[in-house]
């Protein structure tokens, strides 16, 4: 009896572990606008990634993709393009899941300076997580992130992650229902057979 009632547990066990899969993704959409200053003192351009950008995660694991380019050719920087400090774009894109998607967008800060006697230029984003629910209790954060700086023309990445932080309740599929259905009529049966 304790062999069979191990054997069903198993089976349940499995059946249950196969609804946990791991979550597909997908951000399209990508654009920008709400440029301002690119064209005054210190000029610089923000360019998109075409096409879709998909990847799976499971609960805990994060993805880190490039949604554009940031691009300046301003260099050596003068006294007018360190002082243009009020430049700044949106970026934007959709994510799957929820269906439909969520319009995600943050502020990008670009920022001409000098460091001692070296000319750069930084982005900046609030880095604050987005918390995006989607299905019956499932959750990912999405963060914008700095670019890294630039000290000479030319381009950097404009990079987010996401990250899984719950999966929603899947509802069981009709072959985990089967197998687990298979489990308990075995345990019934090998039961009636002993008796």
């Amino acid at each position: 009896m304790k062999k069979t009632l191990v054997v069903a547990i198993s089976v349940c066990i499995l059946a249950f572990a196969g609804m946990a899969q791991a979550v597909p993704f997908t951000v399209n959409g990508i654009t920008f606008d709400n440029l301002v200053g690119n064209a005054e003192n210190f000029t610089w351009s923000v360019t998109p990634v075409g096409g879709s950008i998909a990847f799976n995660l499971n609960v805990g694991q994060s993805a880190t993709f490039t949604y554009g380019t940031f691009y300046t050719s301003d260099f050596g920087l003068d006294t007018g393009d360190r002082n243009d400090n009020d430049d700044r774009f949106r970026a934007n894109f959709d994510v799957q899941p929820p269906t439909p998607p969520s319009d995600l967008s943050r502020i990008g800060a670009p920022d001409a300076g000098v460091y001692w006697v070296w000319d750069y230029v930084s982005v900046d984003f609030n880095n604050d997580a987005i918390i995006v629910p989607f299905g019956i209790g499932g959750s990912y954060s999405v963060t914008f992130l700095d670019p890294d700086t630039l000290w000479a023309d030319g381009s950097t990445n404009l990079q987010a992650r996401i990250t899984l932080i719950s999966d929603a309740q899947a509802v069981p599929e009709p072959t985990t229902m089967l197998l687990m259905g298979l489990g308990l009529l075995g345990l019934a049966g090998v039961r009636r057979f002993r008796k």
